[in-house]
């Protein structure tokens, strides 16, 4: 008997999560692989691609129904992932590029959508028509559902909160504006953040110890949970 998967794709900044799920939102497996969002987007694609082929010759049991793709920045409507400001790839028809290499659907939103929609279908908003989600990695989204629909706006572009200014002359943005919420409230902002204390504070004996430019969310959790004051603030 054969068994129907989806093929569930995140893509971040910095890692990306694909995983295989079934009709009942059960994850069969999934691995975690880093984006490499410096390298040409046929480097994931195809990194991808090798995974998912070596899983299903292993698993023949296992039929493909269909792909479903989260990226920062990208547009339900037209397939693109539109010039992602961690990622150095421009504009990128993603949908038309794993068509290429698989016989099924293949369906893009953005990637707080796509966690919005996970939680509408099988988390903590099953039983909500209003609420917002909001992702917090190396940048800032979030998915907004009204009435029971997810909202995508007239550009679907609709929560795309990352990059709404909140500093008349903040911090310069990866997008090319500045005082973006996201160059703030973002794992990328608060390491920022953090290399800004750290002129502040030579005192610092943990943190001043590190390459500042080794400096990330995960090193600064870790310090903040061993009571370092820098990281604290």
């Amino acid at each position: 008997m054969t068994k129907s998967v989806a093929l569930g794709i995140d893509i971040g900044g910095t890692n990306t999560v694909y995983g295989f799920v079934g009709e009942n939102g059960h994850v069969h497996h999934y691995k975690e692989i880093p984006t490499h969002g410096s390298k040409p987007v046929l480097d994931l694609v195809d990194r991808i691609d090798n995974r998912v082929q070596s899983y299903l010759r292993d698993n023949t049991a296992t039929v493909l129904s269909g792909i479903g793709i989260g990226a920062p920045n990208g547009n339900h409507f037209t397939g693109l992932i539109q010039d992602p400001p961690n990622l150095s790839w421009g504009n990128v028809d993603i949908v038309a590029l794993f068509k290429e290499r698989f016989d099924c659907d293949v369906i893009l939103t953005n990637d707080a959508n796509a966690a919005a929609l996970g939680e509408k279908h099988y988390g903590a908003a099953k039983e909500m028509d209003d609420f917002i989600v909001i992702t917090l990695g190396t940048g800032l989204g979030s998915g907004i559902f009204s009435g029971g629909r997810l909202l995508y706006g007239h550009d679907g572009f609709a929560g795309e909160m990352g990059h709404m200014p909140i500093e008349s002359e903040g911090r310069d943005c990866k997008c090319g504006n500045s005082g973006c919420l996201e160059s703030y409230a973002s794992a990328y902002g608060i390491s920022k953040t953090v290399k800004e204390l750290l002129n502040e504070t030579p005192e610092d004996e943990l943190l001043q110890t590190i390459d500042r430019e080794k400096v990330d969310g995960l090193l600064i959790d870790d310090a903040f949970d061993a009571g370092n004051e820098t990281a604290q603030k």
